[in-house]
């Protein structure tokens, strides 16, 4: 094989790699609380990933989202920066001056 084949088979691969990345995702099920009939006003966004980084992202990327929705949003790594993150622990760090409604996990 020399190698321009070899050149346009790797390209080849990238491009079918790169096509099947961008396949788009569907929700197939949604909960919901039928019981809630109110508007969530103050959320705190909780991300698990191993890397701190990765989370601190991501918290912040669900956060900025939510606010441009109107919905104030608080990452939980600004209230909890520790790797171990459970809801126990997560729910008593919610103090009431915080006026939380919920908590996005």
């Amino acid at each position: 094989m020399n190698y321009s084949s070899k050149t346009l088979c790797v390209a080849l691969c990238a491009c079918a790699v790169f096509l099947t990345s961008c396949a788009t995702t569907t929700l197939t099920t949604v909960w919901k609380d039928e019981a809630f009939h109110g508007k969530i006003k103050k959320i705190v966004v909780v991300g698990a990933f191993r890397k701190p980084a990765a989370r601190n992202l991501f918290e912040d990327e669900f956060a900025r989202q939510l606010k441009a929705h109107g919905v104030e949003a608080i990452a939980s790594y600004t209230l909890v920066p520790t790797m171990v993150l459970t809801n126990d622990l997560m729910r008593s760090c919610l103090s009431p001056e915080r006026s939380v409604d919920d908590m996005a996990d």
